[in-house]
């Protein structure tokens, strides 16, 4: 399970019974943690926003996975920040990738999961066409190992991130450069696409560049705006 964080004190303005109720939902039945953690408490109970966050701070703590996993796919993620950020502090697969799934995804927490020991969450991310919507997890994720390089190198999400598609071409390794060429995003990418049609040296890599459709398209949207720059009709070759 793993982590590390030191509970948060408990809002003053709760009496000791109440404080006393807090800390048993840390600890509570895991069936029915789980429904509180699949639940709009202010809904369902009409409790106010102080007692929510409280007990969704508690059930981010709750040393069941399957609590833990209902709150990370159901919780407002922005609304509750410091449950979001407790929760992307677990290892376990459960609770990282079902905040990933997570619609309320933020950009905090998004980063946190960059920096999570978790191979599969990083790899999740990674893979994840969200990942559009969250460039500076893109950049983190650039730092991580071959795997997850490659794993972004062949994510569609990069025609919505240009700076993470260029940081990837510095790297030698064949397989981020295979995973580049095979993306379908390249057409969207004309500064990468460029790079790697001036830097690839051998012919196997080439016909490989050649025949992803993005690519051919942009090349042939460059030759015609070419030939008109230079006074030539492209309609008159037929």
């Amino acid at each position: 399970m793993g982590k590390s964080r030191k509970k948060q004190a408990t809002g003053a303005s709760f009496s000791e019974k109440q404080k006393t109720a807090l800390e048993a939902i840390s600890y509570g039945d895991p069936e029915l943690c789980r429904n509180l953690a699949g639940a709009d408490l202010r809904q369902l109970f009409n409790v106010d926003l102080q007692v929510a966050t409280e007990v969704y701070e508690r059930l981010a703590e709750h040393k069941n996975v399957q609590v833990r996993a209902t709150l990370a796919r159901n919780l407002d993620l922005k609304a509750f920040p410091k449950a979001a950020e407790s929760l992307a502090e677990f290892y376990d697969d459960a609770t990282l990738l079902a905040l990933i799934d997570n619609p309320t995804l933020s950009h905090r927490v998004s980063l946190s999961i960059t920096q999570s020991q978790n191979f599969t969450a990083r790899y999740t991310l990674a893979s994840s066409e969200r990942l559009k919507d969250f460039p500076e997890a893109a950049a983190e994720l650039v730092d991580d190992d071959l795997g997850i390089r490659c794993a972004l190198a062949k994510n569609p999400a990069l025609a919505e991130l240009p700076a993470t598609a260029m940081l990837l071409t510095k790297f030698k390794e064949a397989a981020i450069r295979q995973a580049l060429i095979g993306n379908p995003a390249l057409e969207h990418l004309p500064d990468v696409a460029l790079y790697l049609e001036q830097n690839i040296t051998d012919d196997g890599t080439w016909e490989a560049l050649e025949k992803n459709p993005g690519f051919q398209s942009l090349r042939e949207k460059r030759t015609l705006e070419a030939m008109k720059e230079l006074g030539m009709n492209p309609e008159t070759l037929g």
